[in-house]
C-alpha cells in the first residue's frame, strides 16, 4: 500500500504524541503533590505560633500610672531641655536618704533664673516596690502645704527615673506640678542628678508664679547628691 494513503500517521507523528503526553501526566501529578503539601496540621501550626506571638506582651517603658502624669509630648520636652528620662521595668533599689546641694537651674524655658543656685534639700525614698516608692521632702510628708504622694520609677541597672505629681492646696495659691527626678546610684549615693519641674495648673491668687506649662530643669554641679547614713 502507498505510503501517502490516507488514515496512515507516520511514526514520527506518533513519538511527538506520546512525549506530550506523558509530559501533561508529569505536570498533574506534580501540581497535585504541591497541593497536598498544604496540610490542614501546618496551617493549625502557624495560626498556634501567631496566637502565641501576640499573647507575648514587651515590657512596659514606664509603670502604667505615668500615663495619667505626664504624656508623650511633656516627655519630649523634658528631653529636649537636656535631661535624660530613664525607661524600663527593672530599676535599681534607691531606699534610702539624699542630700542635694550643688542645684543650679540648667534650663528655664521662662527664662526668668536661669543659672540660679537652688535651696539645699533632701528627699528620702522608701517602701519602692511594684514601680512606685515613697517619698519624704525635707522629713516632712506635708512640706510647705505639699502633699507628697507616692512617687513612680522607671529605668534599668543603674539609672532610674521618678515621676511624682504635687499639688500645693492653700486657697490663696492652688497649684499642680509634675516633677521628675533621673540619676544613676553610684557608691556614694546618686550620680548624673537632674530634675525637672512642669506647673501644670495654678490658681488666680498665684502672682508671679511661673505660667503654666512652663519647664525647669535643675542639675547637681558637683555631680552627687550624697546619701545620709540611717542611725
Amino acid at each position: 500500500m502507498p505510503n501517502n494513503e490516507r488514515g496512515f500517521i507516520p511514526p514520527v507523528v506518533l513519538i511527538l504524541i506520546g512525549v506530550l503526553v506523558v509530559a501533561a501526566i508529569g505536570y498533574l501529578f506534580t501540581n497535585r503533590k504541591s497541593q497536598s503539601s498544604q496540610t490542614p496540621a501546618n496551617i493549625t501550626t502557624n495560626t498556634k505560633t501567631e496566637t502565641k506571638a501576640e499573647v507575648t506582651k514587651p515590657s512596659q517603658d514606664f509603670p502604667s500610672p505615668v500615663n495619667s502624669i505626664l504624656d508623650k509630648i511633656d516627655m519630649e520636652k523634658v528631653e529636649a531641655a537636656g535631661m535624660t528620662i530613664y525607661r524600663g521595668d527593672k530599676p535599681p533599689n534607691i531606699e534610702g536618704t539624699y542630700r542635694f546641694n550643688s542645684l543650679v537651674v540648667t534650663y528655664d524655658s521662662a527664662n526668668q533664673v536661669l543659672g540660679r543656685e537652688v535651696n539645699v534639700d533632701q528627699y528620702q525614698y522608701y517602701g519602692q516596690r511594684d514601680g512606685a516608692v515613697k517619698i519624704i521632702y525635707n522629713d516632712d510628708k506635708t512640706y510647705d502645704g505639699i502633699v507628697w504622694p507616692k512617687g513612680y520609677i522607671s529605668g534599668k541597672g543603674q539609672c532610674f527615673t521618678i515621676f511624682l505629681q504635687t499639688k500645693n492646696e492653700p486657697k490663696e495659691c492652688e497649684t499642680l506640678e509634675i516633677e521628675l527626678t533621673s540619676a544613676c546610684k553610684v557608691d556614694q549615693g546618686l550620680g548624673q542628678v537632674k530634675r525637672a519641674g512642669m506647673l501644670k495648673q495654678k490658681g488666680t491668687a498665684c502672682g508671679d508664679l511661673i505660667p503654666v506649662d512652663s519647664l525647669r530643669v535643675v542639675s547637681e554641679t558637683d555631680g552627687l547628691a550624697e546619701q545620709k547614713e540611717e542611725f
